[in-house]
């Protein structure tokens, strides 16, 4: 009796133990089971962090835009009326030049006539690029010769000279500053963006009129020459991307 007794007191031993150790084999894969939180709210974290800084960055770079856009605008002697553009880069996938239309400009066009007898005037064009600029920039044609009322058309021509994307902003006056009361664009290539890739080069479109009102202007009286000249600008937007990068 009594090595009955002890068998089933080993047996009871025995079997305790297992159902202990399959319980804590099940708390075990209870724990494997739980998801660990702690590593998706770090990557949250990160995703958060990085999304900010993006924002930052468009955020700095439309302030360094539209602060270069109104330094540009006050280089210009051109009435602000005048002062057209929006400031929109130009697509690299594009083959021509970003440009603006001036609507009322183009609707005028229907009832402008030249000025019958009017004075000829010679427009001279004249092309520069800021210090740095990695841009050949120059006018098609050197000059044309209008009568108030006559529209023409020129072309500019920009080639980047570098080996890497740039991103150019031309500005434009008038000589004598006087005229540019009365020099009218319709559709023109300054104060938009420019990116030209390596080596790429781009006409750029100059459509404008002599307003007639210019005959009546006392102090232009007799008139013979005026000159439109635009200067190129680097953004420098592409060398910031690279050291950001």
């Amino acid at each position: 009796e009594e090595e009955g007794g002890q068998e089933g007191d080993k047996t009871h031993i025995t079997n305790s133990a297992a159902a202990a150790t399959t319980t804590q084999q099940q708390q075990g894969k209870g724990k494997k089971t739980q998801p660990n939180s702690q590593p998706q709210q770090g990557k949250d974290v990160a995703r958060a962090a990085t999304k900010k800084h993006e924002e930052e960055k468009k955020r700095k770079k439309a302030e360094a835009r539209e602060g270069l856009m109104a330094k540009l605008y006050e280089m210009s002697n051109a009435p602000a009326s005048k002062k057209v553009g929006h400031g929109g880069p130009r697509s690299s996938s594009s083959k021509s030049a970003a440009t603006w239309t001036d609507e009322d400009e183009l609707l005028s066009l229907r009832t402008l006539k030249p000025v019958a007898g009017g004075q000829i005037v010679t427009v001279t064009f004249d092309s520069n690029v800021s210090a740095g600029t990695p841009f050949t920039f120059r006018p098609a044609t050197p000059a044309v010769r209008v009568v108030a009322g006559e529209t023409a058309l020129a072309f500019f021509t920009c080639r980047n000279n570098s080996t890497r994307p740039v991103t150019g902003v031309a500005t434009y006056n008038v000589y004598p500053p006087k005229a540019g009361l009365y020099f009218n664009k319709v559709q023109c290539f300054c104060f938009e963006q420019q990116r030209l890739l390596p080596g790429e080069e781009v006409d750029m479109p100059v459509f404008f009129y002599l307003d007639p009102e210019i005959y009546e202007d006392e102090q232009l009286r007799g008139l013979k020459n005026v000159t439109l000249s635009y200067t190129f600008f680097d953004t420098g937007e592409e060398e910031d991307d690279d050291e950001e990068e």
